[in-house]
């Protein structure tokens, strides 16, 4: 016989998250929201947030300080004036 125990009613785990942590918040961010980054390459940081999250994301930066950008979400909606 073996000395196995069979369990039963063990919930599984959620599986680790693959690659890395997601250290800016763009899938929480609503229109007109913005955060400051430290970065030397703002334009590649946004240009890789509008590729995973989609069209449906823009956003806009302005350079705040050596290093420092303010991004914000922006309405993709074209505004009629």
């Amino acid at each position: 016989m073996s000395d196995v125990k069979i369990e039963k009613g063990i919930p599984i785990p959620p599986a680790p998250r693959r690659g890395r942590h997601n250290m800016y918040p763009w899938d929480t961010m609503e229109i007109n929201d913005s955060f400051v980054a430290t970065t030397n390459n703002p334009s590649s940081l946004v240009a890789a947030a509008m590729k995973r999250y989609g069209r449906h994301y823009l956003f806009l930066y302005r350079k705040i300080g050596p290093k420092k950008y303010r991004i914000w979400r922006i309405n993709h909606e074209p505004s009629i004036d």
